[in-house]
């Protein structure tokens, strides 16, 4: 199949960032509770809860779902190919 769009062994799989995993994990730490992850900076009027608040969340959350959310890493850099990466 001359030409053709198949992958090989050879084609070189997404990476994430450490930047871009945190980012994705923010995402969907916001998205389930709420909150701002902490390093993330919430609207001085959207009455966020404090740092300390958010950071005891955040590490509520990833003790709760950190092996999904390292399932969900490997099964990106497993079938996304560099190419196809989002910009």
């Amino acid at each position: 199949m001359a030409g053709s769009a198949r992958r090989t062994t050879e084609t070189a799989f997404m990476e994430l960032t450490e930047i871009e995993e945190f980012e994705v994990l923010a995402e969907a730490f916001r998205i389930m509770t709420g909150h701002m992850a902490p390093g993330k900076d919430a609207a001085a009027a959207s009455g966020a809860a404090t740092y300390e608040e958010r950071r005891e969340a955040f590490d509520a959350w990833m003790e709760t779902n950190e092996e999904c959310a390292a399932a969900i890493f490997m099964a990106i850099k497993r079938v996304t190919p560099k190419a196809e990466r989002p910009r």
